[in-house]
């Protein structure tokens, strides 16, 4: 199923949002993912169960 803005309301999903320095370190660029779109949703102890340091790497 396609999302659109017409059809997320009360659509359950997670995001990750990441800033990366760039080479410079004159900024960042922001990356966002999501699990709209997926199969499966999360639930809120799953999700508060990812490990930040795992995702880092």
């Amino acid at each position: 199923m396609t999302r659109t803005r017409e059809n997320l309301h009360g659509v359950p999903h997670a995001e990750i949002i990441v800033f990366p320095k760039d080479a410079d370190n004159s900024g960042a660029t922001g990356i966002v993912y999501n699990t709209l779109g997926l199969p499966v949703d999360f639930t809120d102890e799953e999700f508060r169960a990812l490990d930040a340091d795992a995702l880092a790497a």
